[in-house]
């Protein structure tokens, strides 16, 4: 068509890592409680059994240092549409392996319980996640996984994955 026949549009903007608000910076409104960071390491700790047999079915690795700690946590509704809920980035240990990942996962905490898990077993090297708006219209929001990958002389590969959490 010419470009007389096309409609004009404009792009609108979700999200601008550029503005300040770049994945994996400290946010100041933003700070995991000390209640909320208990009911995830309770939460963690009381699977971690479980958590790790999954580790060694999905990739006959196993656990070798144990680094528990949370990397990242955002709040939105990411299982219910319209609900206050908050995601954890977790990571609990350092599995086997000639290159050894951080074996982790994601906890959802609604009404002060953990009410949703999602296993990685190797993480996918995330180190950090936020939420976006909703993109997709339906109510939940999406999260951003960041990856960091360090592949040797002083480089890193970083990519972002825009996620849903599906029930």
């Amino acid at each position: 068509k010419p470009i007389e026949e096309t409609k004009s549009v404009e792009l609108i903007e979700v999200w601008d890592g550029t503005k300040g608000t770049t994945v994996g910076e400290k946010s100041e409104k933003l700070q995991i409680s000390k209640g909320d960071e208990e009911i995830v390491k309770e939460f963690v700790r009381g699977n971690e059994s479980k958590i790790k047999e999954l580790v060694a079915k999905q990739d006959d690795t196993e656990c070798v240092t144990d680094t528990f700690s949370i990397t990242g946590f955002a709040e939105g509704s990411f299982t219910t549409p319209n609900a206050k809920e908050k995601v954890f980035l977790y990571s609990l240990c350092e599995g086997s392996g000639v290159y050894p990942n951080k074996v982790g996962g994601i906890v959802v905490i609604a009404d002060g319980k953990a009410n949703n898990h999602l296993f990685f077993n190797e993480l996918g090297g995330y180190q950090q996640l936020k939420s976006l708006p909703d993109i997709n219209q339906n109510g939940k929001s999406e999260i951003v996984l960041e990856s960091t990958t360090p592949i040797n002389q002083g480089y890193f590969f970083n990519s972002i994955a825009v996620r849903e959490i599906d029930e």
